[in-house]
């Protein structure tokens, strides 16, 4: 075993859902993250377990957005980015998630949201780039591709 690498696999789940107000304004409902790690295969195999009844009602899921009602990236939304985003947000910046912070593109005093797509992780050198630089980043919510402007 001495020296030998072990490597896993993860899988990130989230849902997504979308409803209209009475006043038929878009409203987003919270996205969830679900158990990370299984394939949809084991998934699948394990619904058909007669137990698994019994196991799907313990899985819990948990909001990945929060809006406006936390200002802070929750537990949660640090484990989705990191799974994004082993290392810092800018290409080529191998500064691991841990010595990163997570940072609202559109900053949170001009309203932004602390939701998934809205927050990357930056090391300390990109973060004041960001912040005292003129850096203007842009995140594309479907691809994650970050542009600098």
């Amino acid at each position: 075993m001495c020296g030998e690498t072990e490597m896993w696999d993860a899988q990130l789940v989230v849902g997504y859902e979308r409803r209209l107000s009475p006043h038929h304004q878009d409203e987003t409902e919270p996205r969830h993250v679900g158990d990370v790690g299984e394939s949809t295969t084991s998934q699948r195999r394990a619904s058909q377990h007669p137990e698994s009844q019994t196991n799907e009602r313990r899985r819990k899921s948990v909001p990945i957005d929060v809006g406006r009602s936390k200002r802070l990236a929750t537990i949660h939304q640090r484990r989705a980015l990191e799974a994004i985003h082993p290392t810092c947000a800018i290409p080529d910046c191998e500064v691991i998630f841990d010595h990163c912070n997570v940072h609202h593109i559109d900053y949170w005093e001009n309203d932004g949201s602390t939701d998934l797509n809205n927050m990357v992780p930056l090391c300390s050198r990109h973060l004041h780039a960001a912040h005292e630089g003129g850096w203007k980043l842009e995140l594309d919510p479907e691809t994650r591709e970050l542009t600098i402007r």
